[in-house]
């Protein structure tokens, strides 16, 4: 029974950062109380090099507490930190709460592990490379995908793919055309991007959400939490609730954050028409104890 207890109340810890404070990760919140601007820098100081000028009134992203009386925020697809003092949570509603069925919570969870599984935690559409992007597209594919990889015809390589294909599913997945078809990592040969098994776990776990809000009548933002270390996941998983995921996973979650989804032509059922906008986990825990899974 005390095990038990301990449990719900690991529980209840794991879900705080979410719900408690002003702000959660993903919040808006405004540029005030400067004369022009202020400075977002590299690092929590105001030592640390200077990465832009956000002038006052501006709109940034709120993505955590951070020391030295900063936070760390995203600022037109670069993420960086800017004085506490100078920004105020937006004093306008928040969006249209979601209305997410059993079918439609599998869905997105789903849809969002197999963004966490390539190991992405800061993207905001356009802060990252074409290669950045294909190397992503890639590894979204071979966990959610795997059925148009073919054998390989190169005898280092295990499995292959058509540049073709790749470059299809960085459009539909992130709704941004490449111009350069390369991957940071994996060899791209005559027209075939070729990859390997993996050697153990990638990526940050499943995801799974704790709410969501419309923001306007194609694009959803979620609130989830990463749980686990990528292994392999099944139905009961995406189904879950946090607070289940929170027993499962003692300790856990060690990331929260956001992420915006654009529906499109799709439904909130069906993710195969869905592009992910912007994808934003950050670290809140680093522990890392796991209990037996569902």
């Amino acid at each position: 029974m005390k095990r038990f207890m301990l449990l719900i109340a690991l529980a209840a810890l794991c879900l705080m950062p979410l719900i408690a404070g002003a702000e959660m990760i993903g919040d808006e919140m405004k540029v005030v109380r400067c004369e022009e601007y202020i400075t977002l820098r590299g690092e929590p100081n105001t030592k640390a090099a200077e990465l832009d000028r956000i002038p006052l009134g501006a709109k940034v992203v709120y993505l955590g507490e951070a020391e030295n009386k900063f936070l760390h925020i995203a600022y037109e697809n670069q993420t960086g930190y800017a004085l506490k003092n100078y920004l105020r949570a937006q004093e306008a509603a928040p969006g249209t709460a979601a209305a997410v069925s059993r079918a439609a919570r599998a869905e997105i969870n789903a849809f969002l592990s197999g963004i966490a599984i390539t190991g992405v935690t800061g993207f905001t559409g356009g802060n990252v490379s074409d290669q950045e992007l294909v190397e992503m597209a890639l590894w979204y594919m071979w966990y959610n995908k795997r059925s148009v990889f073919m054998g390989s015809d190169l005898p280092e390589y295990g499995y292959r793919l058509t540049d073709v294909l790749a470059k299809r599913e960085v459009k539909r997945l992130f709704g941004r055309e490449v111009e350069t078809l390369e991957a940071q990592y994996q060899p791209h040969e005559n027209g075939y991007f070729y990859m390997n098994e993996p050697g153990g776990p990638l990526g940050y776990g499943c995801a799974n959400m704790s709410h969501a809000e419309w923001i306007d009548g194609d694009r959803l933002r979620v609130y989830f939490g990463l749980y686990g270390e990528g292994e392999g996941w099944n139905e009961a998983i995406f189904t879950a609730f946090p607070e289940q995921l929170a027993l499962m996973y003692a300790g856990q979650p060690v990331h929260q954050g956001y992420a915006v989804i654009n529906i499109g032509a799709g439904t909130l059922e069906d993710s195969s028409k869905w592009a992910i906008e912007a994808f934003v986990a950050e670290l809140i825990r680093t522990d890392n104890v796991m209990e037996d899974g569902l």
